[in-house]
């Protein structure tokens, strides 16, 4: 690191000399004059040029990156929970230089550590199924998917999106993640895959791989209009209604022309949802919001800079988010029941339609507006048919499975153990004793004199651990360190190598890719020259101009 700063030359040292026979230390040099005022106790800190990162700091750097949080964020934050830079030596530098340490040791092993992080969850829990392919030991693609993403498939196979709009790694390989809808009308991840080209062949065998997972094609699936993965559905995915993600196109209509408008009405019934009523729970992903929810949700955990392993923690970082918030609406639904409507009138119905019950009728009931067949659930119109004929009980066959209660078991959305086995016998020691460091704080936090005791214990324990320096993280080299958070051995035998930057569709600068809509915005706002035959500000050529014909005659330009 530059310095713009010099020594004042002081003479100041103290020199020893070890006998190695005797293991005696003798000082055969001492200088105590210095030429500069010593350093206050309090300042030795600040002063000293070399600031060694504990294990905490180090985890911290690597675990904030799964929240897309960088170095300097995570050093502000550390500071913070040490109450303040005067008692955190560290600088932002070297939190910084470590991240860059952990990207150089990490990125040549980058595609063999993931590959060996997703074959250990292969190899140690039931039903995690993962499968990769190379292209001459180069990693051309990958399909995951866990237990619980293959159950929620089998329950909410009926409408299936898979977007392939994402570049969230540093390679440029393409996350492609398959969402679905569950009973409580959020959307869920039933599997993820990375490619590295957009073509036939690629899509083709994740669609593949996908296939193999869950062993059944859903009843309808969305895409974008990529013509190439359209071809592969419809060669992997025979006698699946595939249609287009209205998303997708209404987010492009303000930078399009004509002839795209055209194109987009000619195909209105592959997008618009009045042409497919007739499809069963085509509704459930036919707004807008249902996939740019998708697209942010992912978004907010990733980075383009990402190296595959740092990809995968983002990844089981969002998927955790998700599977929480299923598991708490799951116990809600148990625990609770929606407030009615119209509690006043006693509508049994109403009381049952929280239950979702299953209680048998035999009664059909239809209605024009195809409510039933969009969404699963009957409309109001059907509802105020059953009230009349007082029937208070809603026919079971109206029931679909995927809307009762707790058709998952809460038991596989509990993800926070699942991974463990990808860490190290250190890395679990280490999780342990913080957990049982924090549950004696909070036991203890509202009483003084045994805050105090904890305290005291913890202090003398602190020295007896600090005879020790083996024990000390400083010590432990950095390479280990590494392998301690990431789970798996960084070895010097690479066999799958990461793949080189790749081009496609729609990938340019690392920047930020503005959408079709701020585009259009930007191109509206921009100033307009004005037309020297009638004087206006407008867009027409000059020898089109209306107003003077004789700019015919002029040669042909074009306004900017």
């Amino acid at each position: 690191m530059k310095s713009y700063s010099k020594v004042t030359g002081c003479m100041a040292m103290i020199g020893f000399d070890r006998n190695v026979a005797t293991n005696k230390i003798t000082v055969y040099a001492f200088e105590d004059a210095h030429n500069h005022p010593l350093t206050e106790f309090n300042e030795e800190n600040i002063c000293s040029p070399n600031h060694p990162l504990s294990i905490f700091d180090q985890e911290l750097i690597v675990k904030a990156s799964t929240i897309n949080i960088g170095a300097t964020k995570a050093h502000k934050l550390r500071a913070s929970l040490k109450g303040g830079y005067d008692n955190f030596p560290a600088t932002k530098n070297d939190f910084k230089n470590f991240w860059r340490d952990y990207t150089t040791i990490v990125g040549p092993n980058d595609a063999q550590c993931v590959v060996d992080q997703l074959i250990i969850r292969r190899d140690n829990y039931q039903n995690f199924h993962f499968q990769y392919k190379l292209d001459d030991d180069v990693l051309n693609a990958m399909f995951w998917v866990d237990e619980t993403g293959r159950e929620n498939y089998s329950k909410f196979s009926d409408v299936i999106s898979m977007d392939a709009t994402y570049r969230t790694n540093r390679y440029n390989m393409i996350f492609v993640p398959f969402t679905a809808i569950n009973n409580h009308d959020k959307t869920i991840n039933v599997g993820a895959g990375l490619i590295s080209d957009e073509t036939i062949e690629s899509y083709s065998w994740l669609l593949e791989a996908f296939l193999s997972s869950h062993k059944k094609k859903p009843t309808m699936i969305l895409s974008d209009m990529d013509a190439t993965l359209s071809c592969s559905i419809a060669k992997v995915f025979q006698g699946c209604t595939h249609r287009l993600c209205m998303w997708h196109i209404m987010s492009k209509m303000p930078s399009k022309e004509n002839k795209w408008l055209d194109d987009m009405f000619n195909k209105r019934d592959k997008w618009i949802p009045s042409y497919f009523r007739d499809i069963p729970m085509c509704g459930l992903m036919k707004t807008t919001s249902r996939s740019e929810s998708s697209n942010s949700f992912f978004n907010v955990f990733s980075s383009p800079t990402n190296l595959l392993v740092n990809f995968m923690f983002n990844f089981d970082t969002a998927l955790s988010k998700q599977r929480h918030e299923q598991k708490r609406l799951d116990i809600a639904s148990r625990d609770t029941s929606p407030q009615l409507l119209f509690p006043n009138e006693n509508l049994k119905i109403e009381k049952h339609a929280s239950l979702f019950s299953f209680d048998a009728k035999d009664e059909t009931i239809e209605c024009e507006c195809l409510h039933f067949t969009f969404f699963g659930i009957l409309c109001s119109h059907a509802l105020r048919i059953l009230i009349d004929y007082e029937i208070a009980m809603i026919p079971e066959k109206y029931i679909l499975d995927r809307w009762r209660k707790n058709i998952v078991d809460i038991g596989f959305q509990k993800i926070n153990q699942k991974w463990r086995v990808c860490s190290t016998e250190i890395s679990n020691l280490l999780q342990g004793a913080t957990s049982f460091f924090e549950k004696c704080v909070e036991s203890v936090i509202h009483d003084k004199e045994k805050l105090q005791e904890l305290v005291n214990s913890l202090q003398q324990l602190s020295e007896t651990c600090g005879k020790d320096v083996s024990t000390r993280s400083s010590s432990i080299p950095i390479k280990d360190v590494i392998e301690n958070i990431i789970g798996v051995p960084i070895s010097s035998d690479v066999k799958i190598k990461v793949p080189s930057e790749i081009k496609t569709k729609g990938s340019g600068k690392r920047s930020r890719i503005k959408s079709a809509a701020e585009k259009a915005i930007a191109k509206s706002l921009k100033p307009k020259r004005k037309c020297k035959g009638c004087n206006q500000f407008v867009n027409h050529d000059i020898r089109n101009c209306p107003i003077n014909p004789s700019n015919v005659l002029r040669p042909f330009k074009k306004h900017q």
